[in-house]
């Protein structure tokens, strides 16, 4: 199970945790951690002060090996950055932007730094900007995806191809057999969001889990492609960004409709008729909320033993 993404991070498992908006905690950070892999606080919802809150609770339960997600699409990210910096947080995803904005900053507080990226180019230039490891994340994935659209097991091979320092796997991973598919692509860890967001860890809404266990592989879908286009599931307001999508809408139009917390209403209100609720394709494999050790645990479990078919053939 070592791989150069475990050795640097620190970590036992090579899961990482996907930073997500709202439901990215302390509470749910910490019970990644405890199960071996690389909890982060979703920060880019969070103030400065909420932030610095978060990491000193995370500190104080035990927990040293975390990271932070900072996206660079975010309002006030900056501030985010200085809590990051003083903090000195082992190990930052960054999403959403160029590369070179913050890589040197974060690794001269010591930080491990990794990017997301949803196409080769980005991948390369996070590889120049200094960035130790890459985020390799398919449209398959929830919340905002790639302008490209393209799958992670047509993205992967492609990013391996182009750079020589590490590969983390992310969008619709939602099973050891999916992880182990990664791996044979050259990804050295993987990134979990939607499993993770289905736990009984998670500050996610009851009605929200719910979903996610009720949900089909066509149910999350992309909206805003003429905007910033996202996955979340099909609910009445996605159901309408779907229909302006189609019929050409402006921008303005529909960030109108897109409005401001709508995900929050979802994810943390459970608002079926106003809120936005992000999942990835993985959502599929949700049968059940279970708790974050169980879920690594099967995980890994189904990991090792597609692994071990793999061999007997």
């Amino acid at each position: 199970m070592r791989t150069r993404v475990t050795k640097l991070l620190q970590i036992q498992n090579p899961v990482i945790m996907g930073g997500m908006a709202w439901i990215g905690t302390t509470g749910l950070a910490a019970s990644v951690s405890r199960a071996g892999g690389l909890g982060v606080l979703g920060a880019s919802t969070m103030s400065g002060p909420d932030l610095e809150k978060a990491i000193s609770m995370l500190r104080d339960s035990g927990i040293t090996g975390f990271g932070v997600n900072i996206s660079l699409v975010a309002e006030g990210f900056e501030d985010l950055v200085r809590v990051v910096e003083r903090a000195k947080v082992p190990v930052v995803t960054v999403s959403g932007g160029d590369p070179r904005i913050l890589t040197g900053r974060l690794k001269d507080s010591g930080a491990i730094v990794l990017h997301v990226v949803p196409s080769p180019r980005l991948a390369e230039k996070a590889c120049y900007a200094g960035v130790d490891i890459v985020i390799a994340e398919g449209v398959e994935a929830g919340g905002h995806v790639g302008g490209k659209e393209l799958p992670l097991f047509a993205l992967l091979p492609m990013v391996k191809k182009t750079v020589d320092i590490p590969v983390v796997a992310a969008g619709g991973i939602g099973s050891g057999r999916a992880m182990a598919a990664a791996f044979c692509l050259g990804a050295e860890a993987v990134q979990i969001g939607t499993l993770f967001a289905a736990s009984r860890e998670s500050p996610a809404s009851r009605i929200y889990k719910e979903m996610l266990v009720k949900a089909g592989v066509e149910t999350p879908v992309i909206y805003g492609r003429n905007d910033q286009p996202a996955r979340a599931l099909l609910t009445p307001v996605v159901e309408k960004l779907v229909r302006l999508d189609r019929s050409g809408a402006k921008r303005n139009e529909i960030r109108h409709v897109r409005g401001l917390g709508r995900a929050r209403a979802g994810l943390v209100g459970g608002d079926l008729e106003q809120g936005i609720f992000p999942a990835g394709l993985s959502a599929a494999w949700v049968d059940s909320i279970n708790s974050v050790s169980n879920i690594m645990s099967k995980l890994l479990f189904e990991f090792i033993q597609a692994g071990k078919e793999l061999q007997n053939e």
